[in-house]
């Protein structure tokens, strides 16, 4: 068994509608393995878990699934069925580093829409992935289809089908990437027939220093929060920077810029956190978030602190 538990409290300074409180911050727990079944043939398989043992989160939901799927790879690349990780997501995660306060803009999670369209893990789908090693660097490339029938956003909205695909580059430890992913939707105001999103960006990752972000362009991918509730085109960057300037310590900062058409909703906040690690299994943390934003009924409205502690299952070396 491999991941990590954690608490942590965030306090809002602002009367903000996402006022957290104490909450296990996606503590998650996963079981993966592998056979060889040839030379050219292995298979192999995730399922992972989010725990969300503070009661108040989920009601009685002690375990969300996040991952769950089975694969088999190949000299020609790999196959993966279940729920899985998105092409979409493959250039996402490059801002998806900091603990508290992050990932709001393009669209991946924190939306309502994403984690019924696949914009960061995906139902019911078949995802195929494959890499070229070209000289000193690499080539990565993904796509998937999922059935995502029977999901709805609210009332009026219904999914059927998503696809998506992601094209990386990579050197050293420089990375590039762009991705695209689309759920066919019925119910959409304007006659129109789909939630889609657009995203590229980069990263750079050393010993001590790590630095993201990207940009998307959506169409329908968000709501606009208090206001009519109807999905509305965005567009977002996000950003984060880490350096580690000892090896108990990091200093990290982050933004996030969420507008939509119209300004109906927008999201704007950057934030500065520390990492201590006593070693590579229990760290404690703290951020600190200011909002640039001028919507109240935005997720992240408000100044607010955060403060928490993780402990790790198993070793994870993108954390220290």
């Amino acid at each position: 068994m491999r991941g990590w538990i954690a608490a942590e409290y965030n306090y809002n300074i602002d009367d903000s509608p996402y006022d957290l409180g104490l909450n296990s911050n996606a503590s998650r727990v996963f079981v993966s393995g592998e056979h060889s079944i040839s030379d050219s043939l292995k298979l192999y398989g995730k399922v992972e878990y989010g725990i969300s043992y503070i009661e108040k989160q989920h009601k009685d939901v002690d375990f969300i699934e996040r991952l769950m799927y089975i694969g088999i790879s190949s000299h020609f690349g790999s196959v993966e069925i279940g729920r899985v990780w998105s092409p979409f997501y493959d250039i996402a995660m490059y801002s998806d580093t900091n603990f508290s306060f992050k990932d709001t803009a393009s669209g991946a999670f924190f939306s309502p829409v994403s984690h019924i369209a696949g914009f960061g893990r995906s139902n019911n789908s078949i995802k195929y992935k494959t890499s070229f090693k070209l000289d000193t660097s690499k080539l990565f490339f993904s796509a998937l289809i999922g059935d995502q029938k029977g999901d709805n956003v609210n009332s009026r909205v219904s999914i059927n089908t998503n696809y998506g695909a992601s094209i990386r580059y990579k050197y050293k430890g420089y990375q590039v990437g762009l991705a695209h992913q689309i759920a066919n939707a019925d119910g959409l105001s304007n006659y129109d027939d789909s939630i889609n999103a657009t995203i590229i960006g980069g990263m750079f990752n050393s010993d001590s220093f790590l630095i993201g972000g990207n940009y998307t362009i959506g169409k329908n991918n968000q709501y606009d929060m208090g206001l009519s509730g109807n999905l509305v085109n965005s567009k977002g960057i996000e950003g984060s920077i880490h350096f580690r300037f000892s090896k108990s310590y990091k200093v990290y900062t982050g933004y996030n810029k969420l507008t939509t058409k119209k300004d109906l909703y927008s999201t704007e906040f950057v934030n500065f956190g520390l990492l201590k690690n006593f070693n590579k299994k229990i760290a404690i943390y703290t951020e600190y978030r200011l909002d640039l934003g001028t919507t109240k009924t935005s997720l992240f409205f408000g100044d607010a602190v955060s403060v928490g502690l993780v402990y790790f299952i198993s070793d994870y070396s993108h954390y220290f």
